[in-house]
């Protein structure tokens, strides 16, 4: 054989195995170094609030450092997009929620990512209630008594909640839908001045995760019509959910972590082991209960990739029945 064909080959066979030593090294070693959490709001809110929760106890399992970054903006897009465009090793991760991984993409023309394709689905580490409640002055001690009090007063019912185009605003949409009525939105920029609003009587009701507004709920100040998930919010016992009141309607609002699309399976397979243990550990589900949120994973990223799956569709459904796209 001639030595430039025989050096030619022999380049050839290195390439190939180098190519091998990355995967070898990558399935070996994950994770060796630092992982980041990106989160799409500010610091403080509960998206946040929620990962730095889990990130302690994720470091400790998977033995390295777990930090929260914070890249607020757009409605989380800034932050989301960030995730969605790192490199797929594993080692950048996004928190995540309906609002800025399912409703973005459904809401806004220039969203720039894609919740389907643009991201691989880990589990679900936590969800909560979202409770809509009244003034006191307001004359419904119930859903059923709102809806009516809606109907005999179209257009005069209002709601506050965080903002446009929010998991809340959509909620109240799909609210409507059901009960056929109008009652209407008021969007806020953030759920606290909603909430000041609704207890100042300056608006009739707010719907907000249940955190925010159990201690009004508690002391009088408001009233609790119903909350929004399957079953009955441990912080408010005596508050039924809609389901309950006749109409079947569940919305929850979810936290989440995902990587980029394209990221190893094998690193898929450890972050979510590491989640789930995470999410379940004693500590989280007590600090997570301080801020009403319930612990809550996915058996496997596949179950996961279908609950997005689903959730996408359920709510672009919701954003065609209710034109709200075009009130943004």
């Amino acid at each position: 054989m001639p030595e430039s064909l025989c050096r030619s080959r022999m380049l050839a066979l290195a390439g190939v195995i180098a190519s091998f030593i990355p995967a070898i090294s990558f399935g070996q070693d994950f994770p060796y170094k630092p992982i980041r959490i990106i989160v799409g709001f500010a610091p403080g809110g509960s998206n946040d609030i929620v990962a730095r929760i889990v990130a302690p106890r994720l470091s400790e399992l998977l033995k390295t450092n777990v930090v929260v970054e914070n890249r607020p903006g757009a409605n989380a897009m800034i932050g989301t997009d960030a995730v969605a465009k790192a490199p797929p090793d594993g080692y950048t991760l996004g928190l995540v929620g309906v609002s800025n991984l399912i409703l973005n993409p459904l809401l806004y023309p220039k969203n720039p990512y894609n919740a389907i394709n643009d991201f691989t689905g880990l589990t679900a580490v936590g969800v909560t209630h979202q409770v809509l409640s009244v003034h006191p002055s307001v004359p419904a001690r119930n859903l059923k008594e709102l809806i009516a009090l809606a109907k005999a007063k179209p257009g005069q019912l209002n709601v506050g909640s965080p903002g446009a185009g929010g998991l809340k605003h959509l909620t109240l949409e799909l609210l409507n839908t059901l009960a056929h009525t109008r009652i209407e939105h008021i969007a806020y920029k953030g759920g606290g001045p909603a909430l000041m609003d609704a207890v100042g009587g300056q608006i009739h009701g707010v719907l907000v995760d249940i955190a925010a507004p159990y201690p009004y709920i508690k002391q009088g100040r408001l009233r609790g019509i119903a909350v929004t998930g399957e079953g009955r919010a441990k912080q408010l016992p005596d508050v039924p959910t809609v389901v309950e009141q006749g109409i079947k309607m569940v919305s929850l609002n979810w936290f989440a972590l995902v990587a980029p699309a394209k990221t190893p399976q094998i690193a898929i397979d450890r972050l979510h082991s590491g989640l789930v243990r995470a999410s379940q550990a004693s500590d989280v589900k007590e600090r997570f209960e301080a801020i009403a949120v319930e612990s809550y994973s996915h058996p496997s990223p596949d179950a996961f990739q279908k609950f997005v799956r689903d959730e996408y569709a359920r709510w672009g459904k919701v954003v065609k029945d209710s034109n709200v796209a075009a009130q943004l």
